[in-house]
């Protein structure tokens, strides 16, 4: 069976390599000015963290497409994840078993969720601008200001 378990971070961690955390006050400015979030990373998660680790959460997954794509379906595409996003936060975990010869192991969860889906509209997360479709339904909804 096959899991995603950051099988990468342990790679790399196994090697020695040190994770660097972000200054508290750093982080609480990229908060209040952008609108980004923290992920905090428990000492001992990894070899070599051995104090609790702050560093942007990267678990935003952004949905790209052409300029080009139909209004319509980006609009569609918008109002599906919104409508579906606690199902879709629910199904992102995953949980896994150690190699423990024990017969109990204990499971470990991970979600490319470290947060709830929110403000999935807001450009300062994106980095891009929003297609017209879906920006016509996050009007619609009400999250967005209506055009001027």
């Amino acid at each position: 069976m096959f899991a995603y378990d950051f099988s990468a971070w342990r790679w790399v961690a196994d090697r020695g390599y040190r994770f660097l955390d972000i200054r508290e006050e750093m982080m609480q400015r990229l908060e209040r000015e952008y609108g980004l979030r923290r992920n905090s990373t428990p000492a001992g998660f990894l070899p070599g963290i051995t104090n609790p680790l702050v560093a942007l959460d990267d678990s935003h997954i952004v949905v790209t497409c052409h300029e080009r794509l139909d209004n319509e379906l980006a609009y569609l595409l918008a109002k599906a994840i919104d409508q579906q996003k606690r199902r879709i936060e629910w199904e992102s975990i995953q949980v896994a078993y150690g190699d423990s010869a024990a017969p109990l192991t204990e499971p470990t969860h991970w979600s490319s969720l470290t947060g709830p889906i929110e403000r999935q509209w807001d450009e300062r997360i994106l980095g891009a601008p929003l297609h017209p479709g879906a920006e016509r339904y996050y009007r619609e909804v009400g999250v967005l200001a209506a055009s001027s």
